[in-house]
Order: C-alpha cells, then structure tokens, then sequence
C-alpha cells in the first residue's frame, strides 16, 4: 500500500487531487483534459492514490468516477499539528526565557529602589530577602501550571514539548525520506 505522504509528493497527483476536491465525480477523460497528460498516465496516479486511500472509485456503467477521501490525509493532519506544536512549544519557550529575564532585571532594579524608599520611611527589609521571596513564588507558579498541564494533557510541560518535538522530527523525517 502507498503511503499518503508518497501519493501526495507528485505534483501531477495533487492537481489531480485538488480538481476531485473542486468538483468530485470526475471521470478518467475528464481528468487527461485537465491534466494534458495521456489516460494510462493519468491512470497511473490514480491508481496510486487508491493505493494510499486517497480516492475511491464508482462504477457507474462503463464509467468510473473518482472521490477523494478526507480520512487518508489524517497521518498528514497529525504531521502538520505536530510541526506547529513543536513550533509553538518554541515560542513558549523563548517567550518564558524572555519574561524571566525581564522580570529579574525588573526585580533588580525595584530591589534598589524599594531600599531607597524603605530607607526614607524608615522601615528596615533586606531586597535580596525580597527578591528570594518573590522567585520562590515565580517558582511556585511555575509548579502550579505544571500541575495544571499535567491534570489536562497527563504530561508535564517538559515531557509534552519533548513529545511534540519527538513526534515532529520522526514526522520530519519521514518527509525526508520520501522526498529523497
């Protein structure tokens, strides 16, 4: 059986299919017309897209009409929201190291500020003791989403971005190869 990541790698087979998606039911002849290529060419690929499960025929007669078939494409479907998980845990990722690097040159520069101002009221408090606090609380937070995603998904964040990631490069990879 043809894989469906096969069947869609030539260009010939995604015209093909794209014109069934536009108007389904489309015979052979009708398809060498929009093709311009020859019968048994065209019956070529449509053999291999019946191979992958990309269409089914129906005989009517003496003709055969072709569908295409949306369930097929689910392994490309899977492959596709892997990728933009896989994207999108990145960007978590990068925007979570960003907001911790803000939010500690904020504490920084407050922790200097609050001593000024403490100094001024007369109230005595160690920032550094502050600034440990408040981390700790970052930290607990971070705990807390963590337990959150693990309830929803059954994983924790890591475990859920190494997955995506996993999943992603094994998906990648099969592209690859096909493409080879």
């Amino acid at each position: 059986m043809t894989d469906i990541f096969t069947a869609i790698s030539d260009p010939v087979r995604r015209q093909i299919l794209d014109a069934l998606a536009d108007e389904p039911g489309l015979s052979v002849t009708e398809l060498v017309a929009i093709t311009k290529l020859g019968q048994p060419a065209v019956s070529k690929h449509l053999k291999t897209l019946r191979d992958a499960g990309a269409v089914s025929v129906k005989t009517e007669g003496s003709s055969r009409h072709y569908f295409v078939e949306a369930s097929a494409f689910a392994p490309i479907e899977l492959w596709l929201v892997n990728q933009l998980a896989q994207q999108a845990g990145q960007v978590v990722e990068e925007k979570m190291d960003d907001l911790g690097e803000e939010v500690g040159s904020w504490l920084a520069q407050s922790a200097s500020w609050l001593s000024e101002q403490a100094a001024e009221k007369g109230v005595s408090f160690d920032a550094k003791e502050v600034g440990r606090k408040l981390g700790r609380k970052l930290a607990e937070a971070k705990v807390e989403t963590d337990k959150a995603v693990q309830k929803q998904t059954g994983k924790d964040i890591e475990g859920l971005v190494d997955e995506v990631k996993r999943r992603a490069s094994s998906a990648k990879k099969k592209v690859d190869d096909l493409l080879k």
